[in-house]
This record gives C-alpha cells, sequence and structure tokens, in this order.
C-alpha cells in the first residue's frame, strides 16, 4: 500500500512539473529561446540574460497560478517526509512521534536527548561496547550492565535489541536539588529483543519474529554547573571527587544528560 501510494505521489509530481514548465516555456519570448539555444552562445562569467528572465518568468508564474505553486510545494514536502520516515525504518529507529509531541521545545529537546541515550545505550547493549555504554550511563548503573554483560559473555551468548519505534513519551518530573537535575520520562517504545547462541547464531529466548512493546519509567540526571565547594565542609575543591581538608569522596554528576535508572513498567509481546 505504501509503494502504491509513493508511486501515485511521484506520477503526479512529475506531471504537475510538467505543466508549470510547459506554462513557463508558453511564457518566454520566441526570440530568447533562439538566443539561448546551441552552442552559438558566448561565454559569460555574470551569465546570460536569458537566465534572469527564466526565473523572473517563474516568480510571475508563481503569482499568476499561486494554487499550482502551492499544490507542487505540499506535493514536495509530502515526499520529502516520507522519504524521511522510510529512512528512519530502515534503520530500525523510528522516532517522528516526539516531533509530534505538543510540548514546549525544551520539553522536546529533553525527549530527544532522552531517546538518544536510551537507544544508543541499547546499542551498545547489543554490540557489547563498554565504552559508549560508560559515555551514556551513570557509574551505578554501569557497573550493573557491565556485570550482566560479562556473564552474557560467559554463556557465549548476545542480547539482541533492534527495530525501535516510539510510540509515545512525556516527562513525568523535572526537580533540581543542589544543582543535580532530575528529568523523569515515561516512554513506550516496540522493538526485537531476543538472546541468541554465538555459536549457533539461535535464538535461545524471546523471538526475532514478533515485536516486544515496553513500558518504561527512565530517570536521567545531569549537572548544570560544576562543583566548587565540599558539601560536608564547605571548603573549595582544587579536584572534583576528593575534599583535601575532611577527606571526603565527592560524588559527583557528569555534565551532560546520563541514564541513571530504567525500569520496566509493563511488557506486552505481539500475538499474545
Amino acid at each position: 500500500m505504501y509503494d502504491r501510494k509513493k508511486k501515485y505521489l511521484i506520477l503526479s509530481l512529475v506531471c504537475i512539473i510538467g505543466v508549470f514548465a510547459l506554462l513557463t516555456i508558453s511564457h518566454m519570448p520566441i526570440t530568447s529561446l533562439a538566443t539561448d539555444s546551441g552552442f552559438d552562445t558566448s561565454y559569460d562569467s555574470g551569465g546570460s540574460s536569458g537566465d534572469g528572465d527564466g526565473i523572473l518568468i517563474l516568480l510571475d508564474l508563481a503569482i499568476r497560478y499561486p494554487i499550482l505553486t502551492i499544490i507542487i510545494i505540499t506535493c514536495i514536502v509530502i515526499y520529502t517526509i516520507n522519504e524521511n520516515k522510510k529512512k528512519r525504518a530502515a534503520n530500525g529507529n523510528d522516532y517522528s512521534v516526539i516531533s509530534n509531541l505538543n510540548v514546549s521545545p525544551e520539553d522536546r529537546d529533553t525527549l530527544m536527548k532522552a531517546y538518544e541515550i536510551f537507544y544508543n545505550a541499547q546499542v551498545a547493549w547489543t554490540n557489547f561496547d563498554m565504552p559508549r555504554l560508560r559515555s551514556l550511563l551513570t557509574d551505578e548503573l554501569y557497573r550493573s550492565y557491565e556485570n550482566q554483560l560479562e556473564t552474557l559473555q560467559l554463556k557465549n551468548q548476545r542480547n539482541i535489541m533492534r527495530d525501535f519505534k516510539v510510540n509515545h513519551m512525556s516527562i513525568v518530573e523535572r526537580k533540581e536539588v543542589e544543582g543535580v537535575t532530575t528529568v523523569c520520562v515515561a516512554m513506550n517504545v516496540e522493538f526485537y529483543d531476543y538472546l541468541i547462541d554465538c555459536a549457533t547464531n539461535k535464538v535461545v529466548r524471546g523471538s526475532d519474529i514478533n515485536k516486544v512493546k515496553m513500558s518504561y519509567m527512565l530517570t536521567f540526571v545531569y549537572q548544570a554547573k560544576a562543583i566548587d565547594t565540599c558539601p560536608n565542609c564547605g571548603a573549595h575543591l582544587t579536584q572534583q571527587t576528593y575534599c583535601e581538608y575532611c577527606k571526603s569522596n565527592i560524588q559527583t554528576v557528569a555534565r551532560e544528560m546520563r541514564l541513571s535508572k530504567k525500569e520496566a513498567v509493563a511488557q506486552v509481546t505481539e500475538g499474545e
């Protein structure tokens, strides 16, 4: 059905452009066509006057036929949007729903960043990319993931998660305590989630045929400003992890947003 609609859209666009081209030619002076045709014209680095006339004619037609112009622009926009959706689907990462949410630009940017972290963390998990995981997660969550991935490697198994599609996202809570911002995000997403045996490449748990629909509560943290005083004694800090005066270890949070907690709220498998 999608391919048929796409063909009709392309055909309609070609027809409209063809009509526009015919209208343009019909408004061109005959002398202009004769002068600009063939190889007899001399090269002019500034462009020929015929080019300027053509632009003026196009502008004139756009003013005379506004409905036709609107139709052409609309077709181009629709085609571009459909192509972008197709590319996202081909990459297994469709998050177009976030762009259509009725939220403030700040919240939309936060949700886009939250999903980007979530998605890249799942890809890193699938590929056993520990450095990438470390850059996306807090230290505590990273250590938990590291232990789980080590167990998978000992079993010679791999957890594959792919073809993500976001159904809904919303910010549940945003708060700031002592310079640390915490953002809680509710997300409903569907994707394939299964374990394979690396030796046989066979699925040993989950399904590579049916997607799972997951509802998550995701918690992200970041620190807008660097800590310059010890939270225990108030002394000026010369380094971010240790106080030279009271000998306290300083728990720091990354300046960029990182995932600190991922809680599965509900799960449904297709076909159940």
